[in-house]
């Protein structure tokens, strides 16, 4: 990465290590110099973003116009000749999918609690004229309060005609698809969004994805499990909302206020965006402010790119004191849901277990102390999965254990994988 091209972010803040990986884009944490808030930076390289390039703009431009409880915020955008970096809001939580994993699944309650979030951002999202399309648990992060906030608006749409306005384009996740995209048929985008919402619901309370289409008579069913745990008022929901007919499902608007999801509340979901609590960071969103209006701005790289070296080149001499490498010892953390307890009382001796263990997995990895980046590599070495391992020592009760975070490729192939490498040391 030029100097040049990083001058202006580095004079507002600080960046450290990489946090998510996909498609052309790179996340890193930072930190705003001046508030000491932290944020999440988004960086694309435009070379590789290639006919991509305006699908970011349209993103840039919908985070732009969207102010809501449960999306994430745009604070910041900065343009160069050749990179678009996007400050966003951090959300120290993680992924919801990361969440379901530790979870197994979730409970009715806990599910209803997420659910009416969803819902809410939707419904905004969704009255702004917007379509998201591409609804998973993957696309949705867990802030400081437990609260969940819809990010990844690369593949929404704003229809000139309106959200009644039929779309062509097939987008978006299979195992989260609408029948009438993979059919391959035109489609009202508000309506995909619902049937994305049904398996996205599924997945909160079974912690797995299993439907299955099926051609009878020229017809397309939909199968899905029902397991035992599921009560009649959640089968009744799913059905409605992953009806094959887009007609016939439950609409948005109608999801509001259905008796499934006020059990427990007494009042329908409100998503009107209230007045936002000001910021910790004032000078955050006036610079956020500005960026925008100075035009777009993303990044992105190759997982261990020479865009990643060259910027963590000018990091270093900044912040060589923050950087991860630079203990002697495991890092002392509380109890997450991303980590994994282990009956062993010797870090050193989780870590050489994983070491051996990596390479019986096919698994390549770079290791810096107590952390492990590992990746796996498909056809013509190309990197189909990127996640970390790092050997922690909780702070109480003091138990080695192991933080697992994915950064890049297929969160259901990433959790196979990583369940199998960690089953050695579960408690």
């Amino acid at each position: 990465m030029a100097m040049d091209s990083a001058a202006e972010l580095l004079k507002n803040y600080e960046v450290y290590e990489t946090i998510g990986s996909g498609g052309f884009a790179k996340v890193k944490l930072g930190r705003h110099i001046l508030t000491g808030e932290k944020v999440a930076i988004k960086i694309m390289d435009k070379k590789d973003l290639g006919d991509d390039l305006p699908r970011v703009k349209l993103e840039i431009e919908a985070m732009k116009s969207l102010s809501h409880q449960h999306v994430c915020r745009l604070y910041h955008v900065i343009e160069t000749n050749t990179q678009i970096f996007m400050v966003l809001e951090y959300c120290p939580g993680g992924e919801l999918f990361d969440y379901i994993i530790a979870k197994d699944r979730l409970s009715e309650e806990e599910t209803r609690v997420f659910f009416r979030q969803i819902v809410s951002a939707m419904a905004y999202v969704h009255s702004q004229g917007y379509a998201h399309r591409d609804l998973k648990p993957e696309n949705l992060l867990i802030d400081e309060d437990h609260n969940l906030k819809l990010i990844d608006f690369g593949l929404c749409a704003k229809p000139k005609g309106g959200l009644s306005y039929e779309l062509m384009t097939c987008c978006g996740s299979p195992a989260y698809a609408a029948p009438e995209l993979i059919q391959g048929k035109a489609y009202i985008g508000s309506e995909a969004d619902v049937w994305s919402m049904g398996v996205l619901l599924f997945a909160l309370l079974c912690g797995y994805v299993m439907c299955v289409f099926r051609l009878m008579r020229g017809y397309v069913m939909c199968v899905f499990d029902n397991p035992r745990w599921l009560s009649p008022g959640s089968i009744l929901l799913l059905n409605q909302m992953m009806q094959v007919n887009p007609r016939h499902r439950v609409t948005v608007r109608q999801l509001l206020d259905h008796p499934w999801m006020m059990t427990g509340y007494g009042s329908p979901v409100e998503w009107h965006t209230p007045p936002l609590p000001p910021p910790r960071s004032r000078s955050l969103d006036m610079a956020g402010a500005a960026g925008a209006d100075s035009g777009p701005k993303r990044r992105g790289g190759k997982v261990f790119g020479s865009l990643e070296r060259g910027l963590d080149k000018v990091i270093t001499l900044l912040t060589p004191g923050r950087r991860r490498g630079g203990r002697d010892g495991p890092r002392r953390i509380k109890a997450q849901y991303n980590v994994t307890l282990t009956s062993q009382t010797s870090p050193d001796q989780v870590l050489n277990q994983l070491l051996s263990i990596l390479p019986e997995k096919n698994v390549d990895f770079l290791q810096k102390g107590y952390t492990l980046k590992c990746r796996t590599q498909g056809d013509f070495g190309k990197v189909t999965m990127a996640f970390e391992l790092e050997v922690c020592l909780l702070h109480r009760p003091e138990v080695v254990c192991v933080r697992r975070q994915r950064l890049k490729g297929d969160s259901w192939v990433y959790k196979k994988l990583v369940e199998d490498i960690l089953s050695t040391f579960s408690i």
